[in-house]
């Protein structure tokens, strides 16, 4: 396989060699040192989320089908009333780790954008479950959070930085 965006459909023609790649890239990502990286506060990309949705800023038909038919107002108290505590440590995160902005080649993931955010990890893990679920399919799911070494992930905070993630 040669560098190729898994955003092209070639390079996910072989999910057993894209999903775990792709779950070991995230580990090692979030277990870069976050010293002097500035830190996203999930409190302040609600606010900055919320604001966007009622300036009517935020384009309702490309978030998830779940979320299309609901009203603004329902959305942003969703968002508010599902705001989880702040991560325990702030991790290296990519904030834009979507299928989009990575590349891969020989089984080794990299990202097109340098990481330059510290934040709660299921901000990217979120983003990437979205995008496995949808362009590889959901029974990559287990595999993904298997290679990155998360055995039970908290459906309820995925859900949560999917809706934000949707509104940002």
């Amino acid at each position: 396989m040669t560098v190729t965006a898994l955003s092209d459909p070639q390079a996910r023609s072989r999910p057993e060699l894209v999903v775990p790649a792709l779950g070991r890239w995230l580990a090692g990502v979030h277990a870069s040192p976050t010293e002097g990286l500035p830190v996203v506060s999930t409190a302040e990309s609600v606010d900055r989320a919320v604001t966007r949705l009622e300036a009517g800023e935020v384009d309702l038909s490309g978030v998830d089908r779940a979320y299309q038919r609901i009203r603004p107002a329902t959305l942003r108290a969703q968002l508010e009333a599902g705001v989880p505590p702040e991560a325990d440590r702030p991790v290296a995160i990519s904030g834009s780790a979507r299928f989009d902005s990575l590349t891969i080649d020989e089984g080794v993931v990299s990202a097109t954008c340098p990481i330059t955010l510290a934040g709660d990890p299921y901000l990217d893990l979120a983003s990437l479950a979205r995008d496995l679920a949808r362009l590889i399919g959901p029974e990559a799911l287990w595999p993904f959070f298997d290679a990155y070494g998360l055995d039970r992930p908290d459906p309820l905070r995925l859900d949560f930085f999917m809706l934000l993630n949707a509104l940002s």
